[in-house]
């Protein structure tokens, strides 16, 4: 820059950086300035722009996602239908195919697949390791193995 000239920003972004990011990539949007000190940029292209610079290093948000979609499966108030998890699982392989065919979305994609395929994997889970559970009381004599006998918290004996 030569003397005297200011640097206009938008924040995180320098618009050179950004007028040189659209021109690499074609289609990329082009950045615009109202006046000689005022620059602004499109949210979308900020977002796509912030995408650009993380790629490569967003590896590590798909455990997040992936968090998300199993806290959304013990934040339900019911077990889903099984035809509910088949269409999540079925959004997931097809939010994935997307993101395969749409490299410019691919982080979005990535992340909306993960996210919907983690309810399906706890309910499968879910079910994987239930155990029978009695449904009523019962009162009365119980078969089975004594592998440890101690006190509960009122002191009184406990086999497990």
């Amino acid at each position: 820059m030569g003397e005297g000239a200011k640097r206009v920003t938008t924040g995180v972004w320098d618009i050179a950086a950004l007028n040189l990011l659209a021109t690499m990539w074609e289609y990329a949007p082009r950045v615009y300035s109202i006046g000689p000190e005022v620059a602004r940029v499109a949210p979308a292209t900020r977002i796509f722009h912030a995408l650009e610079a993380q790629r490569g290093h967003l590896f590590p948000w798909l455990p997040v996602c992936l968090g998300a979609g199993i806290c959304l499966y013990f934040a339900l108030g019911r077990e889903p239908a099984p035809g509910v998890l088949a269409a999540l699982a079925a959004l997931s392989g097809l939010a994935g195919l997307l993101a395969l065919r749409l490299p410019v979305l691919a982080p979005a994609f990535w992340g909306a697949a993960v996210l919907a395929a983690g309810l399906p994997l706890s309910a499968l889970h879910t079910r994987a390791v239930a155990a029978p559970v009695l449904g009523w009381h019962y009162y009365g004599p119980v078969e089975g193995r004594v592998i440890g006998i101690d006190r509960s918290a009122s002191d009184r004996v406990r086999l497990t």
